[in-house]
Formats: C-alpha cells, structure tokens, sequence
C-alpha cells in the first residue's frame, strides 16, 4: 500500500474483525490481546492469532497495534507483562498503547525500540502534555476526544509527536481515564477494561427534589456517535496523523463498512484538496444503517458541549426511517415505506409510554400469538393465516411474514421482516395493542440485511492478495528457476533438474496455469514472464513444489524484515524528566502505631474555616475553583489575593497549604494559569495537588518549584509507576482508590496518601447536566442524578473550568478499618470535603482526628457510607 500522509486507523475486536478492516483499506488496526486492554468483553486474539495476525499485517503492508491501554495491579507488572509482550514484540508488533506509566516504564526498559503511543485514557489535552510524552519517547499521543481542532492544531505546531483522534464511533459521556462510575457503583472499572456503561441508563434530573427531565429525556448521560466525514479536510490540516475509527466492541461488518467509507473519502481530499470534496448523502445513510443514536454529531471538534450532541430517548441504535403508521386495526398496523425493506431486516417502533398490552388474546388455547420460551426479550410467533389477514382499504399490499418483540410499556417492538418489499408500497405487521402506537409514527429498520450481506461478501469472505511478478526459466540439463519479487523483494528459487523431452515437451500456457496457481497463499501473480527451452519437461509435481518453495521465501523474506530479537542486558530506563524541589525517598517513612498525619482537601470556601481551627489538620489543599472568578463573561480572573490570603493563615496555624489544580487542564485554563504565574509563585502556598499528567508537565516548563503531589487520578497501580513519578520529581503520591488494602500494601503506601473519607468523583466531563436540561447561565450549582435503584448523585457544573463533576452517592468512609490502614505505614491520611452541608465538615474531620490522631473511639457516626474497593477491589 502506498504510503500516505494520514493513517486510517481500524478497531478489531476479533480475528475476523482484524481481516475486514485490512481487506476494507484500513493502513493500521488496533487490537486486543487476551490481556491488558480496554476492552476485555471483546473477543480478543489469543496468543496464536495475534502473531497470525501481526505476519497477515505486515504481509500486506499494514500495521497492527496491540492495546495495553488498562492500569495494571503490581503482581501483573511484575511477573505477566513482560512475558506477554515477548512473542509480540520478536513477531514484530509495531507498538503498543499504554495508560500506565508504570506499563510504559517496563516497556521502555526491556522494549527500547519498540513504538509506544500514549492511549486516550492518558486525558492528554494540551501541548505541554504532548511534548512531555516526546521527551519520555513515545511517538504518538492519542488525544482526549473533547479537544477542539484549535487544541489540536495547538499541539500539532508545537511538538513532533504523532497526533491521534476518534473521527468515528462512540463518544464516552466522561473524559477518558477519569471516570471511575462503573468502578464505584458496579465494581466493574473503566480503567481495567470492564466498564458497564453506567452513561447508557436512564436518569431523572432533580432540582430541589423535583424532576426537570421530560418524560421521554432520561438518557442525559448518553451522547450521540461521532461522524466527521464532513470534517476531513479540517482534520487533516489541523495537524491530525491517524484518524481512529471506534468499535472494537462492534461486529466485523461495522468496521468494514466503516473503515470503506473513511478510505473513499481521506483518500478523495488526499487526491483532490478541498476543491471538490463533498460527501455524497448514499455513504451518510449507509454510516446511519450500521449504527446511529439519533444521527450524529462532529464531536468536540467545533463545540465545547451541547444537547444536540445527546442522544436523550434512547441509548442504542436508532437506526433508519423506512416508513409511517397510516392505519390502525384490531391487530394490525399498516406501514406506508418511504424506503425499500430486505428479507431479514429488523423494523423497530416505538411505543408511546403509558401504552400496554391489554389482556386481548395473551393466554390460553386461544391466544393469537404463541410465546418463544427461548427469548428472554418476550419473542413470538404468528401464523401464516393469522399474518396475512385482509388488507386495509384497497391497498395492494399483504401483511408479511413477521416475527414480533414485544417490548414492554414505552419500549421499542420489533420485527424481522420475511419479504422483500419496496419503498411506496404498504406492509402491515401484527401487533398486541394497536393503541400503544400512533398514526404517524415513524418506523425505524435497525437492521439492514442487505448491507450487512453486501459488506461481508465484499471485505470479509475475500481473501486479499498482493500482486507479486514472477519469472520461471526451463532449460533441459539445468534446475528449473523461478524468481518471485514484490516491491523490492526479489526472491529466486532453484528445483529440480529439467530433462529433455522423449516425446511431447511441456506444454507452456499449461505450465503457466500451474505456477499461477497461488492457492491459499498471501500472493497473486500480476506478472509472469517465461523462458522456456525447446523440448524442456519437467513434471507437474515438481513445478508445484518449486512454486511453493518460492512463494514460501519470499513470505520469510518479507517478513524478517519486521523479526526482533529480545535485547539483553539494558540500564534500568532513566525517564530523564526532574522538577526543582524537595524529593523524599520512597518507603523511607513508616507511621507509627500511634497518631497519623491528616490533610484536608476542600473544594468550597466556608470549609476552610472549619477546619483552620483543627491544629491536628496539618495541611489544606484547596481546590483552584474557589479561587477562579469572571466565568460569566470572557475574561476568567484569577484570584491571587485570596490564595495569598490561605497561605498567610494556614501558615499562622502552622499548616501547609497547597493549591489544586482542576481535574482538567485545557487551553483557557493553562493560558489562564500562565498569566498568573508569577503571582501564584509569590503566594507563599507550599505546593500543588495535581490530577493529570497536563498539569505536571505545565509546572515543569513554567518554573514553578514548589512541592509537587499527585492525586488518585494521576494513576499509580504499582511500584513501577511509583517509582516513575518520583523520578520525575513528585513529592509523594495519592493511593489508588480502585485497589483493596492486600493490593496497596503489594503496591507500598509508605509515601503516599491514603484517602480516608470523602464523596469521590465518579466523572468529569465537559458535558453539562444542567445546560442539557436547563440551558446554560454560567452560574455553578448542583443537580442531582436519581438512577433505576433511587440513588441520588449530585451532579455540579464547574463553570470556572466548564466541566462537570458527578459525585458517589454515599462517601468513602474507612474510620473502622484504622488497624489494617496502620499496617500499610501511609505516609498520610486525606479527608475530601466537596458536597458536605456547610457546618458537618468540622465535626467529621474530628471523628477522624480522634481515630487517627488519638487511637479513641469518635463521637460521631456514619451511616449510608461506603468502603469503595478497600475491602472488595476490582477485576
């Protein structure tokens, strides 16, 4: 395949997956392995079928990156990863993915040559970011899918790594790597692989205890898939390298339809610019056909957030319109089709809510329809004479032969079609409770039988060959030769020895018939060129082996190029990165049996009054939105004076005080943060907490030399990335909150902080609950989200960064399990104080202070608590 200046990036979820995408034009896919990837309810390649497939790549010029894109507990860093990659990386597996620091600093130090790209749950938004991963060697950035063409165009200008972005498929409601719900609420994380999609169920929205939500508007959480076609040239220019198509989780003839559709058109602006470029509206009908959720959008791309980019009815494939409901009876619903309907097709309609099945013909010998008792979705089954009962009016059209899913009350019903039947003609399909429907209403086809057929036909059962040419020379007394060459491969292969015809020689179109004959191989001859001796002959066998011979070198030949051989004996990986500052030496402090040091993160001003008065409190950290002011209008300012102000009186009481930095660090707020730089310098605050790899790398380049912690979401899993992150200069680290206290105690707690109480976040997202629902006024505030279970989770919008931030229902509360804390030695103990009611914070910070602090029994209790993973952990 000729070389290009963009990549078209194909998911695999499966081998059969992997080969639609190559045979659909795809330059790369990226798969799954049985281990470490962020889809492990794919089905993923077991170790056979990844060198299969890395060798099937390679042979046609294409690249396989195998995802390794989950953080990692330390028993796996420590004694799996590594023996996993091996057979990969000697096969020649062009790179890996990665979200952990501690994966990339193993891969770094025994891998050296092999290409890491830093994955989406990286959360990279920025240049900084970016270039950070340059100089720690990666080659590629995949970018947090929010980011605008304006950040992107941003980093590409300012750093030489390759740029990566989603331009198809599903769009995660939270930024990836910071969603921690599925983790919390269902023990399933994000972060392993094995997301629930907690963003796919339906919610009320409640303000002041009352639902602001629609009746029909329950997925809030739910965005619709991102389609860019339109986009392309933009792209492109803006500085993007590989356009990635999502859908490891998706069927073989999603990606290849997909991937065909992005070929046609990366490959017509490549050819034509811009002057030409239009999206023809037959390739947008067939993108809609495989998967929709109410159409699409461009993404993030040109837009910050909205509601035209959620998908609020529903949270699956809508499908396509095909038709309307022209007429009700007892029965039977007649659809007029504004769209032809293939044989198999399933048709979907809507049911209004309150709309239910009434009792008319549901049981006995006299029921209509007969229950399919090997459907847990309620399937069944009509007769022949019951389907094709009298027609409506004059219409020409019989009832067809259907299977029917009947949905509950305000749920969908389906149907699959057994006729064929054009678009202007009339169908009619048997139903429970025709008044559950509308005159009117839209019929969606949410299968299209025929494309799927179309598409398998055309890049799934076709085996790709690659045009070889091939020269075979006969001459009695001399080895038969045949040389094969692709690119510049040239291989030749000598066989047996020709002898000199008694009779008939050989006959030279049959001899070419034999040697073209490439059979199951990876090759097709384009070009054959002969040089055949009078009275030469040879036998049919010995052809047959001489052509296998050849063709069997060249594949080796081909494919040497990509072998590795595992280095030995390689200094330990330095990252080379280091920040001004204190640096304490890891495991070096044990607690003791007694008292522990406590801080206190707060993310509203009146708690830090509470707690200033608490001496046992022995730092503050507060968090940068109380202090970022003006979101109302353009300009955000900054307030210096007040941090100063902390500073100052946390000093008196002889506290530390430290600065957080926002959960995400983008453009505004960088630029926002650069300009007040000096000041923020001059605060006399102590340090910062920080939650993504941005703002590490924003305090590097931008001087400043305070004490340096990382929070939970800066993920540290094992040894490995504790080691990596103090390194690069980080004071100490927060413990992961998705590990149990037997996996932290593996992974070492002596200098980090152990988060002991707190609602944790559960998303951030650049979504906005509130605008979804109310509109937006740029004023912060609470919402709440009530799930199927009646739990209530409070929702925020932080205008001052333009995020919002969903809470755990109940807090972490880990006051009872103080002895197995102890035997951790943390180096100290967190309380996170963000939704508590004004005047509580104080009296939890005492209950903790008097465990903790003074090993007695507190005052206060807690009920309607969690111990999040401490005791259960995740997969």
């Amino acid at each position: 395949m000729k070389n290009r200046r963009v990549e078209l990036l194909a998911p695999a979820g499966s081998y059969e997956s992997f080969v639609a995408a190559i045979n659909a034009g795809a330059d790369a896919v990226y798969i799954g392995g049985s281990m470490f990837g962020a889809r492990a309810n794919a089905n993923n390649l077991d170790e056979e079928a990844m060198l299969k497939a890395i060798d099937y790549a390679h042979i046609h010029g294409r690249s396989l990156y195998l995802t390794v894109n989950t953080l990692l507990k330390n028993s796996e860093l420590e004694d799996e990863l590594i023996r996993y990659l091996e057979k990969f990386y000697e096969q020649g597996l062009d790179a890996v993915i990665v979200q952990d620091v501690g994966v990339l600093r193993k891969i770094r130090n025994h891998f050296p040559d092999l290409p890491v790209h830093a994955s989406t749950q990286m959360t990279i938004t920025g240049p900084d970011g970016a270039k950070l991963m340059e100089d720690l060697g990666l080659t590629r950035v995949v970018t947090a899918r929010e980011l605008s063409l304006e950040e992107i165009r941003e980093i590409h200008h300012k750093s030489s790594v390759e740029i990566e972005s989603f331009v198809h498929g599903a769009l995660c409601y939270c930024y990836s790597g910071q969603c921690l719900y599925s983790s919390l609420v269902g023990g399933r994380s994000g972060n392993r692989g094995r997301c629930a999609q907690p963003c796919r169920l339906p919610y009320d929205v409640l303000k002041e205890g009352k639902s602001i939500n629609s009746h029909d508007e329950h997925y809030v959480l739910s965005p619709k898939d991102m389609c860019t076609l339109d986009i392309i040239p933009d792209m492109i220019e803006a500085g993007i390298f590989s356009f990635k198509i999502e859908g490891r989780m998706k069927k073989p003839e999603y990606v290849a339809g997909v991937v065909s559709i992005y070929r046609k058109y990366i490959d017509l602006y490549l050819q034509n610019g811009r002057k030409g470029y239009k999206v023809d509206q037959d390739d947008r009908n067939m993108l809609m056909d495989l998967y929709n959720r109410g159409g699409f959008t461009n993404g993030y791309y040109g837009q910050h957030n909205g509601r035209q980019m959620i998908s609020l009815s529903k949270p699956n494939h809508f499908g396509v319109p095909v038709g309307k409901i022209t007429e009700k009876a007892k029965g039977k619903l007649r659809i007029a089709l504004t769209e032809a309907i293939n044989s198999q097709d399933v048709l979907e309609i809507q049911k209004a809510p309150g709309g239910s099945d009434t009792g008319r013909g549901r049981s006995g010998s006299g029921s209509r329809y007969e229950k399919n008792p090997n459907s847990a979705n309620r399937k069944y089954n009509s007769s022949k004479k019951d389907l094709q009962s009298r027609s409506f009016g004059n219409d020409r059209g019989r009832a067809s032969n259907l299977q029917v899913n009947d949905g509950s009350a305000g749920k969908p019903e389906e149907f699959t079609v057994k006729n064929s039947a054009s678009a202007g003609s009339s169908i009619f399909i048997p139903v429970y409770n025709e008044h559950a429907f509308s005159i009117g209403q839209t019929v969606y086809r949410t299968r299209n039988e025929a494309l799927l057929l179309d598409l398998r036909k055309r890049f799934i059962e076709p085996e790709v060959k690659e045009a070889i040419s091939g020269r075979l020379m006969l001459s009695p007394g001399l080895p038969a030769e045949l040389s094969v060459s692709m690119g510049g491969t040239d291989v030749t292969i000598s066989g047996q020895v020709v002898e000199t015809a008694l009779s008939l020689p050989v006959d030279e179109n049959k001899i070419r018939k034999q040697i073209m004959k490439t059979g199951s191989t990876p090759f097709v001859f384009s070009v054959l060129e002969t040089d055949i001796e009078k009275h030469s002959f040879i036998p049919i066998q010995a052809l047959n082996e001489l052509r296998r011979n050849a063709l069997d070198t060249l594949q080796d030949v081909l494919l040497k190029n990509y072998r590795r051989k595992p280095e030995t004996g390689m200094d330990p990986y330095d990252s080379g990165i280091s920040m001004a500052g204190a640096r304490q030496a890891l495991f070096e402090q044990e607690s003791s049996p007694g008292g522990m040091e406590l801080n206190a993160y707060i993310e509203q001003e009146p708690y830090f009054d509470e707690l200033l008065s608490l001496p046992e409190i022995k730092n503050i950290y507060i968090d940068a939105l109380i202090l970022i002011e003006g979101f109302k209008d353009s300009a955000r300012r900054f307030a210096d004076e007040k941090l100063s102000r902390f500073a100052e009186m946390c000093h008196q009481q002889g506290k530390g005080c430290f600065l957080v930095l926002p959960h995400i660090f983008r453009k505004d707020i960088r630029e926002l943060f650069e300009a007040h730089a000096v000041v923020i310098n001059a605060s006399g605050i102590d340090g910062f907490l920080i939650k993504n790899i941005e703002e590490f790398a924003f305090l590097r380049e931008n001087g400043f030399h305070q004490t340096v912690i990382a929070d939970h979401n800066l993920y540290s899993f094992n040894r490995e990335a504790v080691d990596f992150w103090h390194e690069s200069g980080i004071s100490h680290d927060t413990a992961p909150v998705e590990l149990n206290s037997r996996e932290l105690k593996e992974r070492g707690c002596n200098n980090s902080e152990l988060i002991v109480y707190g609602y944790l976040p559960m998303m951030v997202s650049a979504q906005c609950v509130k605008k979804t629902t109310q509109g937006c006024d740029h004023t912060p505030g609470e919402l709440y989200l009530k799930d199927r279970y009646q739990k209530d989770f409070c929702v925020r919008n932080q205008c001052g960064c333009c995020y919002n931030t969903i809470y755990n229902c109940q807090p972490l509360v880990l006051i009872d399990n103080d002895r197995e804390i102890r035997s951790l030695h943390p180096r100290g103990l967190r309380l996170n104080f963000t939704i508590e009611p004004s005047g509580s914070v104080k009296e939890i910070a005492q209950a903790f202070i008097d465990r903790f602090i003074y090993d007695r029994k507190p005052h206060a209790a807690f009920d309607n608590f969690t111990r999040g993973h401490f005791k259960r952990g995740i997969e």
